[in-house]
């Protein structure tokens, strides 16, 4: 990813997730964004976010990553390789 890209991505990324945080959306739909799973990684690890925890289903190739951040809600990206969706939201709370 050229510089301006990346500066553009994190820029994006910093407002997607402020809305998350104030509860204004409640996923950030990238699935029709000109970015792919592992330049948002690296956006979010440029971010301060770091890798947490992956879980997959291999058969319907659904992919979820957790991303943690001290002080700060975790992330999670799901993304599908069967369907291309993207999203990012906020990780739901465990009970």
């Amino acid at each position: 990813m050229r510089e301006w890209e990346a500066e553009f991505w994190r820029s994006f990324f910093e407002r997607k997730i402020a809305d998350l945080k104030a509860g204004y959306i409640e996923e950030v739909d990238l699935t029709q964004e000109n970015i792919c799973p592992e330049n948002v990684i690296d956006t979010l690890e440029a971010l301060g976010y770091e890798y947490d925890d992956v879980d997959v289903n291999g058969w319907e190739q659904d992919t979820w990553i957790y991303f943690a951040k001290e002080n700060e809600d975790s992330l999670m990206l799901f993304y599908c390789g069967r369907t291309f969706q993207m999203k990012l939201s906020i990780c739901p709370e465990e009970d």
